[in-house]
């Protein structure tokens, strides 16, 4: 994560990390399973690294990567709530910040999938857009 200023929490505002790293190419539910765990170590580190840190900021796909032959699969389509946005919810509660994600979810009506946006809270606490 690069800076062009202090780390110093704004006596106003969000002081807020943009994650940018490059997206992977997912063949299998076991690399989306490695995507969720390496997110999960990322909110803690820079929280860690950033104690002011309120917001952190994922990059889109980062969840489910990029491979649109399987984003229409049953294995590779979240839900919210579910079993992953669950693990970002107890991460952003253990680390005390406000998360977003990205995901490719199933859509409940059989259409094409939503590619969502997931924001959790400090308490766990998840809404969608």
């Amino acid at each position: 994560m690069g800076s062009s200023g202090s780390m110093v929490k704004p006596i106003s505002g969000f002081l807020t990390a943009l994650i940018q790293y490059p997206v992977p190419v997912v063949e299998s539910r076991a690399d989306i399973d490695k995507q969720i765990q390496q997110i999960i170590k990322t909110i803690h580190s820079t929280k860690s690294g950033y104690p002011g840190l309120e917001l952190i900021v994922f990059p889109e796909y980062s969840t489910q990567g990029l491979n649109t032959k399987k984003w229409t699969t049953e294995e590779f389509l979240c839900t919210v709530p579910g079993p992953e946005t669950d693990l970002f919810a107890e991460a952003c509660k253990e680390s005390k910040v406000y998360g977003v994600f990205s995901i490719m979810e199933k859509n409940p009506d059989g259409g094409e999938p939503y590619n969502t946006a997931v924001i959790i809270d400090p308490q766990g606490g998840a809404t969608r857009s």
